[in-house]
């Protein structure tokens, strides 16, 4: 997938704002995809990359829809009624941790798409959006890139199949760098995903590749890329890493990779 400079430059902020949002949800539905199904249960990549889309086109035009009965009626009560719709339809979804993300993006759609951020529909929901989590509202936050090569890092992702290789540097760049525009992951085709990442950073947090130490905006920053919130991180850290009494071999890979960055970074 590429974003070209012209397209981003013609961008208004609202619209780049909406269009990342959009990225980011469409990329946690992958990732959830990833995390339960088997790519080997479709005929091909393509096919797999055409349902997820499809889920995602499905979220997105209900949620068009909701909204549509919203400019009517732009009320506090028409909203709780309509959180309650969401998270009864899509139920599945958030004891999957990805409600949180069809939310922010129901409310990234009502303010920039639709120009309904004045109303007290969107004041509710963005209320809503805080009590579920203060942290991953807005984050602005980022982890500082300290030691070793970072592109060594990137190409090693894809070759185990973390990320795609239609995924941008930039995408891992904007992670360490608070003055490059955040660009979600296009993940690969490993058949897990969301905890061999929360697992990667683990490591590299531990090793002192950055230099952010609460370890709970750790779990905010991370979550907002993956789609889960900052208790749903947690829990995937406890998710077991060993099959058979083994350790699952993408999380030796994940080891491996760090060591050699950490390796040749000290030997230089």
């Amino acid at each position: 997938m590429e974003y070209p400079d012209e397209m981003m430059n013609k961008m208004s902020e609202q619209e780049d704002i909406l269009f990342w949002e959009v990225m980011l949800f469409q990329t946690s539905i992958r990732a959830h995809h990833l995390e339960t199904e088997s790519i080997d249960s479709y005929e091909n990549e393509e096919q797999f990359n055409e349902a997820t889309q499809s889920s995602s086109k499905q979220i997105i035009d209900f949620i068009n829809i909701q909204i549509i009965d919203i400019q009517k009626n732009t009320s506090e009560k028409l909203m709780i009624r309509l959180v309650k719709t969401v998270e009864s339809e899509y139920s599945y979804y958030f004891k999957n941790n990805l409600g949180y993300s069809i939310l922010e993006l129901f409310s990234k759609m009502m303010k920039y798409q639709y120009n309904l951020g004045h109303t007290d529909a969107w004041i509710y929901l963005d209320e809503y959006l805080e009590k579920i989590n203060k942290n991953v509202n807005e984050i602005r936050i980022s982890l500082n890139w300290k030691k070793g090569n970072l592109k060594e890092l990137y190409d090693s992702l894809i070759s185990i199949g973390i990320l795609s290789e239609e995924c941008p540097i930039l995408s891992l760049e904007s992670v360490f760098n608070n003055n490059i525009k955040k660009q979600p992951f296009i993940f690969g085709k490993s058949k897990s995903v969301k905890k061999p990442i929360v697992h990667l950073f683990d490591i590299l947090h531990n090793k002192g590749f950055t230099d952010l130490t609460e370890l709970t905006s750790v779990d905010a920053y991370l979550g907002y890329y993956i789609g889960s919130k900052p208790s749903g991180v947690s829990s995937l850290r406890h998710q077991p890493m060993t099959k058979d009494g083994k350790t699952i071999k993408i999380y030796d890979d994940i080891e491996r990779i760090v060591n050699q960055i950490d390796s040749n970074f000290n030997s230089n």
